[in-house]
């Protein structure tokens, strides 16, 4: 009877990392402009200052740069941990 293996992985493509920065990148210009456009509108309508508008973008920009972080943490362990297990079942297998 053939022996089932686990199926190889396809190589990372290069541009992967591009697209991460790019979503990033977007999200940032959005955040922008719905600040810009947010605080005309609280200037305009309700004569608040830019100053509550600034402590709110400070906690979404700590939120936001936190979540990019760890998550680039949390792929990159993940990643290491695959490999890890990769590796263990090979040599239980009996391959170099």
């Amino acid at each position: 009877m053939p022996r089932i293996e686990r199926p190889s992985q396809p190589p990372p493509t290069t541009n992967d990392h591009l697209k991460s920065w790019f979503s990033v990148l977007a999200v940032l210009i959005v955040g922008v402009v719905l600040l810009l456009v947010g605080s005309r509108l609280l200037l305009a309508v309700l004569g608040v200052g830019m100053g509550p508008m600034l402590v709110i973008m400070g906690i979404f920009a700590l939120a936001g740069l936190h979540y990019v972080i760890w998550g680039h943490w949390l792929g990159a362990m993940i990643r290491q941990e695959e490999q890890q297990q990769a590796v263990q079942e090979d040599t239980k297998n009996g391959k170099s």
